[in-house]
């Protein structure tokens, strides 16, 4: 049985730091590696650096790996050694992860605005959400994010980015338009597929709604919480709410 090592994410926010380690041991719990871990998830520090130490029932397959590149509150992974051959360890070997996103990572960090929430965090919310749900094992292809306090869309963009379609309401006419006018450029730039429409909603508000890809779908919408299923309008019916 493989033991492995999950360095805790560093932040550049230092009251993230200490949360961030509270954290982790539960989003790997609940996360699909979770049911494969034997005893405890244990926190260890070598060399100056925090790691959560656990055991798996077998070597990781593709799937797994990818649901540890996932996470938010850990960011690189070892096997663990405590000796090989004569050499006394600890001694770490590198895990290689992919994450598969659907959208660059960049898409989640690029924007800065007063207020925006930690993406990290943002990104743990969306996991743990999904991975408390009776959709844990639904790919993020087949499932709608909807945050109906959106602000400047941090949760929507790593809804994207995951692969998932997403809706958003948000009051404030300069945070939407903000958002709408971000999603344009920077899809231009990166040169990812976009198209797009804009809806004139009587007595609701407004609302863009973004094809990403030819299949994403993306409604950012400029109106009241209350009106939500107005601005789902075309999506399929949201599974996960995270705000």
């Amino acid at each position: 049985m493989p033991t492995l090592l999950a360095q805790i994410a560093p932040q550049r926010s230092t009251q993230y730091s200490e949360l961030v380690s509270q954290l982790a041991p539960h989003e790997i719990a609940l996360s699909t590696v979770g049911a494969q871990i034997t005893g405890e998830i244990a926190p260890i520090r070598l060399g100056n650096q925090d790691y959560l130490q656990f055991t798996l029932e077998a070597d990781p397959d593709a799937a797994t790996l990818q649901s540890l590149a996932r996470l938010a509150m850990t960011d690189a992974y070892f096997y663990h050694y405590d000796r090989i051959a004569d050499v006394d360890g600890p001694l770490l070997k590198p895990i290689t992860v992919d994450p598969k996103y659907a959208l660059p990572e960049s898409l989640i960090v690029t924007r800065r605005y007063s207020g925006k929430t930690n993406e990290l965090f943002t990104q743990f919310m969306v996991n743990i959400a999904r991975h408390s749900s009776d959709y844990h094992t639904t790919p993020w292809n087949k499932l709608t994010l909807l945050d109906p306090l959106a602000g400047g869309g941090t949760t929507l963009f790593i809804g994207l980015m995951l692969g998932a379609d997403v809706a958003g309401v948000e009051s404030d006419k300069k945070a939407v338009e903000g958002t709408v006018a971000f999603i344009k450029q920077y899809m231009k730039e990166a040169r990812i597929p976009l198209k797009f429409k804009e809806d004139r909603m009587k007595s609701v508000g407004r609302r863009w709604l973004f094809t990403v890809k030819e299949s994403m779908r993306c409604a950012v919408g400029r109106g009241d919480t209350s009106d939500v299923a107005h601005f789902v309008r075309e999506l399929k019916q949201p599974q996960l709410i995270v705000t």
